[in-house]
């Protein structure tokens, strides 16, 4: 990666510095998402690239959410099993998934021959 200099007015530095900390982003994240919309939009082949996730939900929004959903999960959980009850639980359900990965091969394997 290359280091550029630019020069900023103090109101575009002031513009750009809010703008990260109100996205939670990096201002250089959002600079060089910035130049690379520049060259796609005038026809300039980019490589893939994986973009930082826009953030659109506020905090307090995403942490209620998110307990909301821890909460669903553990409700949903059995308290009562010993640790190798747990390990037979998950044993199993790994045995059943390899089985069911088999068995979708062996349709594959089928269906091309």
């Amino acid at each position: 990666m290359k280091t550029r200099l630019l020069d900023l007015t103090d109101e575009e530095d002031r513009l750009l510095q809010e703008y990260a900390e109100a996205n939670r982003r990096s201002w250089h994240a959002i600079l060089r998402d910035a130049v690379r919309d520049y060259l796609t939009a005038r026809g300039v082949p980019m490589p893939n690239y994986v973009r930082e996730p826009e953030r659109t939900m506020p905090d307090e929004e995403w942490s209620r959410q998110f307990n909301e959903a821890l909460a669903a999960i553990r409700a949903s959980v059995r308290t009562d099993l010993t640790p190798e009850q747990i390990e037979a639980e998950i044993t199993a359900a790994s045995e059943e998934l390899r089985q069911e990965r088999i068995a979708e091969r062996e349709r594959r394997r089928k269906r091309s021959a």
